[in-house]
Parts: structure tokens; sequence; C-alpha cells
């Protein structure tokens, strides 16, 4: 039986915490390509096809159609190659500096994946931090419930009537309001747009 296709989502790179610089070429013979040009619009849909079709997303549950921008701290750059009159597609921001850059949507599609994937690993460990932020809100919810029962308790009060198990996290439901994992994942892209992301492309030299 042939398998439902994928769902496909927009997804503007430019929401991802980036290890962007915003260094341009250094050289002479490069003309910009903004993203009001037709050629960035089908950069993006030839680096959205090359992220797709990559052998490390085979499991993927979606597709990505990239729009609005770049990761923040690149651009992309006609490039002249003088001697031979021909125009390659370069994109800088590279941290290395102005002589670390990406030729072409297949050199760029690694580093994207590899910001992708830093970004996913940041985001699960921010929501680890929340849920054992939560865990210690609700222990101390259980405690703070049964010291006060006690405390208030009159004559002939049996504790085990209103006592909650701490080892069981479950029984603070109602008594305290969690995190939401998710909101602090956007505060913290929010308040940190910049992530650092091991880069193991092939660079042209």
């Amino acid at each position: 039986m042939a398998q439902p296709p994928l769902p496909v989502i927009d997804f503007d790179l430019s929401r991802l915490p980036s290890d962007g610089t915003f260094t341009r070429p250094a050289g002479a013979h490069y003309t910009q390509i903004t993203s009001q040009d037709q050629e960035f619009v089908n950069f993006l849909a030839t680096l959205s096809i090359r992220v797709n079709n990559d052998p490390t997303r085979a499991r993927a549950t979606r597709l990505f159609r990239f729009v609005g921008s770049l990761p923040r701290g690149y651009t992309i750059w006609w490039h002249l190659t003088r001697g031979t009159g021909k125009y390659t597609k370069e994109i800088f921001g590279h941290p290395g500096g102005p002589t670390k850059y990406f030729r072409g949507a297949e050199s760029f599609k690694d580093h994207i994946l590899e910001m992708m994937a830093a970004n996913e690993l940041r985001n699960r460990q921010v929501k680890a931090g929340v849920i054992h932020y939560n865990g210690s809100l609700a222990l101390n919810a259980i405690h703070y419930h049964n010291y006060r029962n006690l405390m208030l308790a009159g004559p002939g009060y049996d504790p085990n009537l209103f006592w909650l198990d701490p080892r069981n996290l479950a029984n603070a439901n109602g008594l305290y309001t969690p995190v939401d994992s998710d909101v602090e994942v956007r505060r913290y892209i929010q308040n940190n747009p910049v992530i650092a992301v091991p880069c193991t492309c092939n660079l042209p030299r």
C-alpha cells in the first residue's frame, strides 16, 4: 500500500537561533541577492528540496517549504569568477569569517541540517529543565498541603485522611500551576537568538 504524502509546512529559517555573523564577502565582483529578488525565492525552493531529500531525514514526519529569509546573519551573493565569466551563488555569515562561505544550496544544506539539529537539542534541554522545575514545584506543593492540613488539624484529626504521598507527584494536580514548556522554549529562543552550531561541512578552499 502506498504511503500517504508527508505534510509540508512553511518554515522561515530566520526564526531559528543561528550562528550567523553578518560577515560579507571581502573581495570584489560580488552582488547581493536580496529577499525581494526572484533568485532568492528560487534558492529557498532549491534548499527546501535538498534538505527534504537528505538521507538523514529518511524517517522524517514532515517536509519543509522554506519561505521568508535565511537564518539570522546569513546572506546570499552572486560571485563573478574572474577568468571564467561565470556566476556562482555563495552564502556568507559563517563564524569563520569572510573567507569561509557556502557555495550553493547543496553546500548550505548540510549546515542548515546541523543548525536545525542544534536547535532541536537545545529545545529538548530547555524542556527537560522545565520538567525538573515542575517536579520541584509539585513536590513543594504536596509538602505544603500536608503541612497545612497538619497545622489546621483539630482534635481527633486523622492525618491519613488528607495526607498526600510525595512519592507520587500526580498528587499535586490542582495544587500548583505548572510552567508551560512550549512557552519557555519560545521565551528562551527570543532571549537567545545565537546558538553554537558544530560545522562539519565541506567548505570551498
